[in-house]
C-alpha cells in the first residue's frame, strides 16, 4: 500500500508494518523503527548573554551592551521550540561584532528530556575562552531536530574590560 505524504500529519509519529508470507503460508512481520513527520524547522534560539565571570568579579550593563573583566567564559541562556518534534541539539558559536571571525562554533549541547509541548530553556557556561580586551561578541545558538537546524538567534553584546578601574 502507498501512503502520499499528504495524508501524513505533521508531529504525528508513524511506523511502517510488513508481512512476508512464503509458499509454504509460514509468515513473519517486522515493524519499523518510529519516525515523525516535520515539515519545518525550530523556532529561532532565543539568546540572552550573562557575564561569564565568577560572582565576584564585576560586570555591568550598558545599554545592550555587558562588560564583564574575565575574558576565559561567557554564560548563555537560550530557548526554543518546535511544534512538530523534539529538540535534539544547539549548535553555539561566538563570534566578534566588530570583526574577526564570525560564528566560530564553540560547543555543541545536546538536549535531553525535551517535549514538544514547552519550549526547550538552557543555560549554557562556555570555558577556556582566550576573548580579547576591548573586544565585543555575541553569542549564537541554533537548535536542530532530527530533521532541520533552525536559524540563529544573537545575543546582547559583551564586551571583554579587564584593565580595571582607574
Amino acid at each position: 500500500e502507498t501512503i502520499l505524504q499528504d495524508e501524513l500529519l505533521p508531529g504525528v509519529a508513524y511506523a511502517a508494518r510488513v508481512t512476508a508470507r512464503n509458499a509454504a503460508g509460514v509468515a513473519r512481520t517486522s515493524v519499523s523503527s518510529i519516525a515523525r513527520v516535520d515539515l519545518s524547522p525550530p523556532s529561532t534560539a532565543t539568546v540572552v548573554a550573562h557575564r561569564g565571570a565568577p560572582p565576584t568579579q564585576p560586570a555591568f550593563l550598558a545599554e545592550a551592551m555587558m562588560f564583564q573583566a574575565t575574558p576565559g567564559a561567557l554564560q548563555v541562556e537560550w530557548s526554543c521550540s518546535d511544534d512538530e518534534s523534539l529538540i535534539t541539539s544547539a549548535v553555539i558559536g561566538v563570534g566578534s561584532v566588530v570583526g574577526g571571525e564570525q560564528g566560530k562554533v564553540i560547543e555543541r549541547v545536546a538536549v535531553v528530556n525535551a517535549n514538544t509541548t514547552h519550549p526547550v530553556v538552557r543555560t549554557t557556561t562556555l570555558s577556556g575562552l582566550d576573548l580579547d580586551h576591548g573586544q565585543c561578541y555575541v553569542i549564537q545558538v541554533a537548535c536542530a531536530n532530527d530533521a532541520f537546524q533552525g536559524e540563529f538567534g544573537v545575543s546582547n553584546e559583551v564586551c571583554v574590560d579587564s584593565s580595571g578601574p582607574l
